[in-house]
């Protein structure tokens, strides 16, 4: 069960055990939020970074304060790697290399969802994925350069791919159907829809009472409205529509309330593709790694709202697998 916490008490709750701590480094101003609290931390034995593929010009000023303040005892992997399969050798090597007997806290915060559910994996090859502590920064507002109406996260998509660990179990006489956990990009989200051109399209929205806030949810239906508005405007063709609901801030309530809902249509060839929070990515990964028929896809945007992602909130998401 996830729990939430005041980010100037996350040591505190943390315990004084030594541990490890691995984050993604981004653009987003909530990258370091949880580093300037527990990179001080007595505990902190050692730090590894990961920057995601292809965004290293945008997040130096993470990479710069992450090597001021872990200095020796840190290390960054994937800063110069070129592709994801380059980058999952790095991490792989380095999660391999792993003391299990000190804790590992991740901060998934600015982890592209690819990178997260890769690290998912490796964790889980590794016999490290149980015990670890994920945590997870919010956001006060997204898009905080724009107006409400005009909220943008990401613009274009440039591939769509399957997430390496993710291929699925794909038989060609089977139909296609694609489910997609909705967030705030209706672009990406349309897509990926005209890419696979499924026989049935499963859109979820996150439930009221399992959202980050309530300002949250109002955004996630509003742009879960567009996408619906979008489909029947442009004659999207697909044998069935269905919506269902899901957990933003517990992965385990993600991953059951996910499984819940494809347990109504078996035999299908079933490809997810997370554009939720980066906690209910988690738990749809954990899905995959269980039920390894399902593909795991995502979708390269083509620019991100760098200038105004997001503003950090003052609690983080903490949860243990």
């Amino acid at each position: 069960m996830s729990s939430r916490i005041e980010m100037l008490k996350l040591v505190e709750s943390l315990g004084a055990s030594p541990f490890r701590l691995m984050l993604g480094l981004g653009f987003d101003q909530r990258s370091t939020e949880i580093l300037k609290v527990l990179g001080n931390a007595h505990g902190l034995k050692e730090a590894v970074a990961v920057t995601n593929v292809g965004w290293n010009s945008s997040n130096m000023a993470a990479v710069t304060f992450f090597e001021s303040q872990i200095k020796e005892r840190g290390r960054i992997v994937g800063k110069e790697c070129t592709s994801v399969l380059q980058l999952a050798d790095e991490l792989g090597s380095e999660i391999g290399k792993f003391d299990q007997k000190i804790q590992t806290i991740v901060d998934i915060t600015s982890m592209s969802h690819e990178l997260l559910a890769i690290l998912i994996a490796l964790l889980h090859v590794h016999g490290q994925l149980i015990g670890t502590i994920f945590c997870y920064t919010g956001a006060k507002r997204y898009s905080f350069n724009t107006s409400e109406s005009d909220i943008w996260l990401s613009k274009g998509v440039s591939s769509i791919r399957s997430v390496l660990g993710f291929p699925g179990d794909q038989l060609p006489s089977r139909p296609l159907h694609l489910v997609i956990p909705m967030g705030f990009e209706v672009e990406r989200a349309i897509e990926v829809i005209a890419a696979y051109e499924p026989a049935v399209l499963s859109l979820g929205v996150g439930r009221r009472d399992a959202s980050v806030s309530e300002t949250h949810f109002e955004s996630n239906n509003h742009f879960f409205g567009r996408l619906e508005t979008f489909i029947k405007e442009q004659e999207i063709v697909c044998d069935t529509l269905s919506k269902f609901s899901f957990s933003c801030i517990d992965p385990i309530d993600a991953k059951n309330d996910i499984a819940q809902h494809l347990a109504g249509f078996p035999n299908l060839n079933t490809v997810i593709c997370p554009l939720n929070t980066k906690i209910s990515t988690v738990g749809i990964a954990l899905l995959c790694l269980e039920q390894q028929e399902i593909q795991l896809c995502y979708a390269q945007p083509i620019e991100y709202n760098i200038e105004g992602y997001a503003t950090p909130d003052d609690w983080v998401t903490v949860f243990t697998l």
